[in-house]
């Protein structure tokens, strides 16, 4: 059990932080801002936010899973009449409800919920990815992949680069394994109703 407690655990602070534990496996100094103007970090800042994403679009995670009541925000002039406005710390839309019960006859417009109900709706999502609340198994996964991109781009050993990406995609899929034991894990599983909201849910505009 303490194993896995300590897998959940946070790990950093913030993205320098993460920067950091990648570069120092790679026997280079520590820099002291993620905006430094040092090619480890040109080389982390281009795959740093893709990786993120990739890995917090595939599961329902627990540590960013949130919930907030929206009230309507305007009409459409179209089908469906109404819209409101997602929570402006929303990554990634799941599904709504209104007084405990599913809407179903709603559409993800960009940043906006499309939906012919005129009253406030319980918007549940995943937060934006903050390094402070990653558990620690998921952030030993991103450093991974950052340690492969630097192995890769600076120390140019593509052999160990792809075995460290190899590693860092068993962590990560022992981390969603993890979270689902622990929390539930993803709502759609639970909801098939939910299934292509969640799985469309990135603000991609429709």
């Amino acid at each position: 059990m303490a194993a896995l407690q300590s897998a959940a655990m946070p790990a950093y602070a913030n993205k320098t932080e993460v920067f950091n534990a990648a570069i120092l496996r790679i026997g280079a100094s520590k820099i002291a801002s993620e905006n430094d103007n040092r090619s480890e970090v040109t080389i982390l800042q281009g795959i740093y936010t893709g990786v993120v994403s990739d890995w917090t679009s595939k599961h329902a995670w627990s540590f960013m899973k949130q919930s907030a009541d929206v009230t309507k925000a305007g009409e459409t002039g179209k089908k469906p009449a109404y819209y409101y406005f997602l929570p402006s710390d929303c990554d990634t839309f799941s599904y709504a409800e209104i007084a405990g019960a599913p809407v179903s006859d709603i559409k993800l417009v960009g940043s906006q919920l499309w939906t012919d109900h005129d009253a406030t709706l319980t918007v549940y999502y995943n937060a934006e990815p903050d390094p402070q609340l990653w558990p620690g198994d998921f952030a030993e996964g991103i450093v991974k992949y950052l340690h492969a991109a630097l192995l890769r781009g600076l120390v140019m050993d593509e052999a160990a680069a792809d075995s460290m990406e190899g590693r860092a995609k068993v962590k990560m899929i022992e981390a969603m394994t993890r979270d689902r034991r622990q929390s539930g894990g993803i709502v759609a599983t639970k909801e098939p109703k939910y299934v292509q909201a969640w799985r469309s849910g990135r603000r991609a505009s429709s």
